[in-house]
C-alpha cells in the first residue's frame, strides 16, 4: 500500500521519497507471534545485527529483556540452540527472545505489537519499567546532525540523589561528581511511583527547562533480594516544549511558573537556597552570631 505524498513524514521527510531500504532501517518490530531459528540463543539474536554480537552487548539486551534469570538455567547458557521456531522454549521465552533481538538492532522507530502477551504480569511490568529508562536514554543521544530531534537531557538517581547516570543533548551539564539539586522533580518520584511528574525550573544561567522525572524501581530476581530503587529525569529546553504532550495545561510563559533550580549544591551560586546540602566550593562564607535561617552561614 502507498501512501499518498505528504501524508506520512519521519524527522520531517515524506517517506515516499526515501528509499525502501533505507526507510526500513530506522524501524525495528519486535511482534506477538515470535520468530525463531533452529539455532543458538546467541545466533538468534545476531540476526539483528551488522557484525559480531559482543557478550556484553548480549547480556545488556537479555537483561532489557528480562530473560537473563532464564538463561541461568538453560543448558549451555547463551549456546543452547532453541529448536525451528524456538520450539525447546516457553511462550513468554520466546517473545522476550526476540523482544532482545528487536532492541540490539538500536533502531530510531522500536515497534511494539504485543509483544509480552504471553509474560507474566511481574515479569512485563519490570521488563517495561527497564524500557523506559532505556527510551529516555536514547532520546539523550540520539541527535543524528541530517535530522535532529528536541535535544533532551537525561539523568537517573539512587534514593541517596546520587547521580547514577548522565547525558545531555542540552546547555545543562550535570556535576561530574555528586548528588542532582533537591529541588529537582526526580526526587519526589520516589514518594509517588508509577507516574510521571512535571516540572518548570530554571537554572542559575537564566536557561528554562521542562522536567519529567519517574520511578523506575527494579526487582533484583532472586527470591527475597531488596529492591533496586531508581528515578529517572528527563528534559528538553522551553523553547522545545510546545511539542510536547507533557506540556499541555502549562503556562510556559509565565516566569514565576518556572523554579529556580541548581546544578549541583557544590557549584550552585543561590545564595538564599532552602534545601541546599552543602555549601558552594568557589564562594566565601559567613557564620553571624545572630544568624537566624535555614542555613547556618551566608554565603558571600
Amino acid at each position: 500500500y502507498e501512501p499518498p505524498p505528504g501524508t506520512i513524514t519521519l524527522d520531517g521527510q515524506d517517506v515516499s521519497r526515501v528509499p525502501p531500504d533505507l526507510l526500513r532501517r530506522q524501524f525495528s518490530i519486535v511482534p506477538q507471534d515470535a520468530f525463531l531459528f533452529s539455532d543458538s540463543l546467541r545466533a538468534n539474536l545476531a540476526y539483528a545485527i551488522e557484525g559480531p554480537l559482543t557478550p556484553e552487548r548480549a547480556r545488556l539486551a537479555v537483561e532489557q529483556a528480562g530473560l537473563a534469570k532464564d538463561l541461568e538455567i538453560m543448558p549451555k547458557g547463551m549456546e543452547t540452540v532453541v529448536g525451528e521456531r524456538g520450539l525447546t522454549l516457553s511462550g513468554g521465552q520466546k517473545q522476550r527472545t526476540t523482544l532482545a533481538r528487536g532492541l540490539l538492532r538500536e533502531a530510531p522507530i522500536l515497534l511494539l505489537d504485543d509483544c509480552l502477551s504471553a509474560v507474566d504480569t511481574e515479569t512485563e511490568s519490570r521488563i517495561l519499567r527497564g524500557l523506559q529508562e532505556q527510551v529516555a536514554h536514547r532520546l539523550s543521544t540520539m541527535q543524528r546532525p541530517a535530522a535532529k530531534g528536541v535535544p533532551f537531557f537525561f539523568v537517573r538517581v539512587d534514593q541517596a540523589g546520587t547521580i547514577t547516570k548522565r547525558h545531555s543533548a542540552t546547555r545543562l551539564q550535570f556535576a561530574r561528581f555528586g548528588g542532582a539539586c533537591p529541588l529537582w522533580n526526580v526526587h519526589q518520584a520516589f514518594e509517588q511511583p508509577g507516574r510521571f511528574l512535571r516540572q518548570l525550573a530554571e537554572t542559575p544561567d537564566g536557561m528554562r527547562y521542562l522536567l519529567l522525572s519517574r520511578d523506575v524501581s527494579k526487582h533484583a530476581g532472586a527470591y527475597n533480594a531488596p529492591v533496586r530503587r531508581f528515578a529517572i529525569g528527563l528534559g528538553c529546553e522551553i523553547a522545545h516544549a510546545e511539542g510536547l504532550v507533557y506540556a499541555d495545561g502549562l503556562d510556559l510563559t509565565k516566569p514565576r511558573a518556572f523554579e529556580p533550580i541548581g546544578i549541583s549544591c557544590r557549584i550552585c551560586p543561590r545564595p538564599d537556597c532552602h534545601q541546599r546540602s552543602i555549601p558552594p566550593i568557589d564562594r566565601p562564607l559567613r557564620i553571624p552570631a545572630d544568624r537566624d535561617g535555614p542555613l547556618p552561614y551566608e554565603i558571600a
